[in-house]
């Protein structure tokens, strides 16, 4: 992937290689190879390219959805913080690698949510009550698990944190207790907690409105 920002033959070669790594890999590879993905997410533009078409042609693989599936946790807000990147082939290439991620996940109201979901986080403010309100409006009928968690919380945090409404700051909070009703493993909301649970203290505190508390 280093081999993006170098001369034509090397980074031609770079890209034989990433190709046909991709094509090797078997689900229980994608956590081993996350990490050195994700090590690219802070380097140069070309770099950063080339490590998220690499997670979108792993993603694009439907027998690597379940090895997809387990990262998710890890992987989401660093996805949606590159969709942010201020130049402009980074984003592309980021909302196209977040697009196959999320597509992996076996969710219907996720697949539903998921665009609002984004935006809730990358936008916040109007983004966040919208998908808030949608949230609240749509009937769940399925269970939600970590894959789906973490485009859930990063929007349901982002609503807490909206300090200037505190309409959206309790439907943030209503949404949290929904959606973890419907979690069947605890253990899957353990890799959320460090984040969410010091947001609701912080509202719970801090917040002026009753109903927010």
């Amino acid at each position: 992937l280093d081999a993006a920002d170098g001369a034509t033959p090397v980074a031609v070669a770079g890209a034989s290689t990433t190709a046909k790594l991709v094509q090797c890999a078997a689900a229980h590879d994608v956590a081993l190879m996350l990490p050195y993905i994700m090590d690219r997410f802070d380097a140069k533009w070309k770099t950063k390219v080339a490590a998220l078409d690499m997670l979108s042609a792993l993603a694009k693989r439907s027998d690597l959805a379940q090895g997809m599936n387990s990262v998710m946790p890890v992987l989401a807000e660093p996805l949606v913080m590159c969709a942010m990147d201020t130049h402009p082939k980074t984003s592309v290439a980021a909302k196209a690698a977040m697009d196959t991620v999320v597509a992996t996940i076996n969710n219907v109201e996720t697949q539903k949510l998921k665009d609002d979901l984004v935006a809730a986080v990358t936008r916040g403010g109007e983004a966040a009550a919208d998908c808030l309100a949608k949230i609240m409006e749509l009937t769940f009928v399925n269970a939600i698990g970590a894959p789906s968690l973490a485009l859930f919380v990063p929007a349901i945090v982002r609503g807490l944190k909206e300090t200037r409404s505190n309409a959206v700051a309790m439907n943030a909070a209503m949404c949290a207790v929904n959606i973890f009703g419907l979690v069947q493993d605890p253990r899957q909301i353990r890799p959320f907690l460090p984040v969410l649970v010091p947001t609701l203290t912080d509202s719970a505190k801090n917040s002026t409105h009753p109903d927010v508390r």
